[in-house]
């Protein structure tokens, strides 16, 4: 491995005085970005935090797996996928072996970023040599070090840099004169350890590889370059075979990280991937997941030209056109005659339609200004610099004036946005420290430790921290992710399931994130303390007591409704993923809806019938019949906190533990929370088995809890369990019904007559 060194591959074929020259000037860029970055926000903050609280997770993992806690968030708990860098967090823990802690192990991924972007801005230009293109690698190279959304991502903390780096590598070592397919796979290896990204890319040159061992052609994209391309298959077969060690690396590097988490959590998706891939959404369609996928890759490519929608100020990420003039230079390149240029065009160009396309799968690819974009731009800025090139030589221009004056613009465009960004840093970095870093040392002072504390930004709180942490977002806790992704009645669905020691008391969160429980209803309750960003001041963290008084009460039906000698056979808890899965619970949708139908959440008070008839000369909720019913003990029957779905098409469940042959009663619990009438009317039509026994009506009035009782004859019950499906009747002003829980109740046989 250490013949692998980049140094070393770099230098071979060069003069040391060029090489020495170029080295010192990236070196310099470097110094420069990370003094106008880093400097600034020391100077205006006084402190060295990230601008993103992910970096913190990073920061964590990298600590405990120095302690030997591998994978493991905190002391004592289990496993987690939260980590999105498999090679980042070792490089970090390194750090930890090393003496870098707290702050200082910021400082060491600070180090880290130094080395990869002095290596992005040398590659840059290596391959702009090799590709018989210098003015596009050194374009490329001085735009990115102007380019004040790159150093902002950078300098984050985050494996942005190292990621970039590691792709820029694999392309110099493509285009590299001495090709090494041995180093190749070195290379790939390490992206494939960096990112999940990094695998996509490493698939997509590893078929073309494949297919270029069957296949003998001088035209063709060969990865093993010989002096002899007409080698027999026997040959080649050989040649893959010396290479054996590397590529062994290489597909440990695909297949080990997924199958540490299948043995560790029994899956290989990380929590990463199911809280923002749209394909792992617990509430889209397929035909909702299309949709917003193509709706991705419109705005991704829309942002590539850089269109105003990104950003209202022209050039601050990307000059107008870009992704055109990229294009133009792959064409370029590829219809070229060097062999190489064509492997590294078509390498290069599908590894960047196949990644483009797999960010699109993000729900959150804008997100922290483009971030998960950002490591491709300076293979932008050096194709779009080819393909101005390119583009003049085809109207044959005699200079290339005209090229040099755009990237002129191009530079100081960027420029005139390098201080904005690095004020921005500077903000974003406080932001993190003055909600973040100082909310955990509070928590960490004057809050219990023997329950964990609900979160919903799991970095700077436990890395600062000394307080076990429950993530809300689950990220670093498992089983949580589709849960959040429910909404926030489908995760207090989930939370319901913790035991009484594992429940935490207290949440610290972004209220304007749980608008629902810290606002509308009092789940949160009790605000301790806020700590305000000092920016923004709609978005500050609040610590908050939990209120768990509610937790369960929603699982019987109302008293009212169930008749003398009825038990509960079986029940489904809707939005509650766990007993979804367990009815094999599944919903369609009516000819495939777009925009999405939201989960509800609701928070009733009451059946307001019941309540009525047993309280008929109280009028006022809140300072009447609320204190009576918390003096008798039994207010929390009657305030309900559910969650359930909107259906348009139909439902289908299975209840079981029934007797054959006797007659069964389904109950569903429901509301119209919507306020457009006073009154509604929920029509749906009841199949048992795929037999239709029926209409349900379901009458009343908006914003309170109803159930309703469909009797199954004894004739349709013929074993222990019925498949039961429920087909909504559409009506002009009632598209769909909502189902928050279902029950299933038989007489009991042993009741004493």
């Amino acid at each position: 491995m250490n013949k692998l060194n980049l140094l070393s591959v770099i230098i071979k074929n060069q003069p040391l005085g060029k090489h020495t020259k170029i080295l010192l000037f990236c070196l310099l860029l470097t110094f420069l970005q990370g003094m106008l970055f880093i400097g600034t926000q020391i100077v205006m903050t006084g402190m060295l935090a990230s601008p993103l609280d992910d970096a913190y997770i990073h920061l964590q993992y990298a600590k405990q797996i120095a302690k030997g806690a591998y994978f493991q968030y905190q002391d004592g708990a289990p496993i987690t996928s939260g980590e999105t860098s498999f090679l980042y967090a070792h490089l970090l823990a390194l750090g930890c072996l090393l003496g870098f802690h707290g702050t200082g192990l910021l400082a060491w991924a600070q180090i880290i970023a130094f080395v990869c972007l002095a290596a992005i801005f040398y590659l840059l230009i290596q391959i702009g040599d090799n590709l018989s293109h210098p003015r596009a690698g050194w374009g490329a190279a001085v735009l990115v070090f102007c380019s004040g959304c790159l150093a902002w991502a950078f300098w984050s903390g985050m494996e942005i840099a190292l990621f970039t780096a590691l792709l820029l590598f694999v392309c110099y070592l493509i285009t590299c004169p001495v090709f090494s397919a041995k180093c190749l796979w070195y290379a790939l290896g390490l992206l494939c350890l960096c990112r999940p990204e990094g695998m996509i890319c490493a698939f997509v040159i590893l078929m073309i590889s494949v297919l270029s061992i069957f296949i003998s052609s001088e035209s063709f994209l060969f990865p093993f370059k010989t002096n002899d391309l007409h080698h027999s298959f026997i040959s080649r077969l050989k040649q893959f075979r010396m290479m054996h060690s590397s590529f062994m690396f290489f597909l440990f590097s695909i297949i080990g990280p997924p199958l540490f988490f299948y043995f560790s959590l029994g899956r290989v998706s990380g929590n990463s991937l199911l809280a923002k891939s749209l394909l792992y959404s617990p509430i889209l369609t397929s035909f909702e997941k299309g949709m917003e996928f193509f709706s991705n890759v419109g705005s991704i490519g829309l942002f590539f030209m850089g269109h105003p929608a990104a950003t209202p100020h022209i050039g601050e990420y990307l000059m107008p056109g870009t992704l055109l003039f990229a294009v133009i230079g792959v064409i370029g390149l590829f219809l070229s005659r060097s062999l190489s240029q064509k492997w590294f065009t078509a390498v290069a160009g599908l590894s960047l339609t196949t990644l483009i396309f797999a960010v699109a799968t993000l729900e959150v690819w804008p997100l922290h200004n483009y971030r998960y974009l950002l490591p491709y731009f300076p293979l932008l800025f050096l194709f779009g610099i080819i393909g101005l090139e390119t583009l003049f030589s085809w109207i044959k221009f005699q200079t290339l004036l005209p090229v040099t004056t755009l990237l002129l613009i191009a530079i100081l465009l960027q420029t005139s946005y390098f201080p904005a960004w690095a004020g921005r840093f500077a903000k974003n970095a406080a932001s993190i420290y003055e909600k973040q870093i100082q909310t955990s040392r509070w928590i960490s002072r004057y809050l219990p430790s023997d329950r964990p504390i609900a979160i919903n930004d799991a970095g700077a709180l436990a890395y600062y921290g000394a307080l076990k942490i429950y993530d809300l977002v689950g990220l670093v806790t498992n089983d949580t992710t589709l849960a959040y992704r429910m909404g926030e009645g489908g995760l207090y669905e989930s939370l319901e399931h913790l035991s009484e020691t594992e429940r935490p008391h207290y949440a610290v969160v972004f209220p304007s994130w749980f608008q629902e429980s810290a606002i509308t209803y009092d789940i949160f309750y009790k605000p301790l303390v806020s700590f305000p960003d000092p920016f923004d001041r709609t978005f500050g963290k609040t610590v908050y007591h939990i209120n768990w008084s509610y937790a369960g009460m929603e699982n019987q039906p109302r008293q009212a409704t169930m008749k003398p000698n009825w038990i509960v056979k079986d029940s489904l808890d809707i939005a509650d993923l766990r007993s979804e899965a367990d009815h094999q619970y599944t919903f369609q949708v009516h000819h495939n809806r777009f925009p999405r139908i939201p989960v509800p959440f609701r928070r009733n008070f009451g059946y307001h019938e019941e309540i009525d008839e047993l309280w008929p000369d109280i009028e006022n909720e809140q300072e009447e019949l609320i204190p009576i019913l918390r003096q008798q003990g039994i207010l929390n029957q009657f305030d309900i906190v559910d969650a359930g779905r909107r259906i348009d098409g139909e439902e289908q469940f299975t209840l079981g533990n029934l007797t054959a042959g006797k007659e069964t009663y389904l109950i569903i619990r429901t509301c119209y929370g919507m306020g457009e009438r006073y009154t509604f009317a929920y029509r749906m039509g009841v199949f048992v088995d795929n037999i239709y026994l029926g209409e349900w009506n379901v009458e009343g009035t908006s914003w309170n809890w109803y159930e309703s009782i469909f009797t199954i004859t004894g004739e349709a019950v013929k074993t222990d369990s019925l498949r039961i499906r429920i087909k909504n009747m559409r009506t002009q002003n009632y598209p769909y019904y909502a189902s928050y829980y279902y029950w299933i109740c038989q007489e009991n046989e042993d009741a004493q007559p």
